[in-house]
């Protein structure tokens, strides 16, 4: 399931002048220090087939509830947050896996923490996932390990820390 949703930011990579001409707002921010480099990138919304979408979302699907952060712009950043479907996600709420990924020339090569050899930590300062109004506000650290090619392996010999810090309204499902 985790992976099924992490090729969600690849997809939205691929499509993204597709939806950046319809209606592109900005809804929140995502910043991280990875090696040395300082990020800033932009969440946002955009309206597909009359419905309007998100890069921060809520999405419960087979028993699963995925929190899903990122940007398509520049070089994007992904995490995503998999949880049990019930109850609602909130601050209570223990994640099942946190997988924190980020692309900085494109689908391959990108770094993930999924296979690193620390588990991703995400702490919410405010989650809200249970109105129209829905929003989420933290802060992540990871050890991201390089991937080579899409559908490798993460190469545990080439690790970097990410810190980082997300402030973002979400689209629910």
């Amino acid at each position: 399931m985790v992976r099924l949703l992490s090729a969600i930011p690849a997809f939205l990579m691929l499509t993204a002048p597709v939806f950046a001409q319809e209606d592109l707002q900005t809804i929140g921010q995502i910043e991280a220090v990875f090696d040395g480099e300082t990020l800033s990138q932009s969440t946002a919304s955009f309206l597909a087939e009359g419905k309007r979408e998100g890069t921060a979302s809520l999405i419960t699907v087979s028993g699963y509830t995925s929190l899903s952060i990122y940007a398509v712009e520049g070089r994007p950043i992904s995490i995503e947050v998999m949880y049990r479907a019930t109850p609602t996600p909130d601050l209570s709420s223990r994640p099942l896996d946190v997988t924190i990924s980020y692309f900085p020339t494109g689908l391959s090569p990108y770094w993930t923490s999924e296979g690193a050899p620390e588990q991703a930590q995400i702490a919410f300062e405010a989650l809200e996932t249970a109105t129209d109004r829905a929003s989420a506000r933290g802060t992540f650290e990871a050890v991201l390990c390089l991937v080579a090619k899409l559908g490798e392996q993460a190469d545990i010999e080439n690790c970097k820390p990410i810190t980082g810090r997300f402030d973002t309204q979400l689209i629910l499902d």
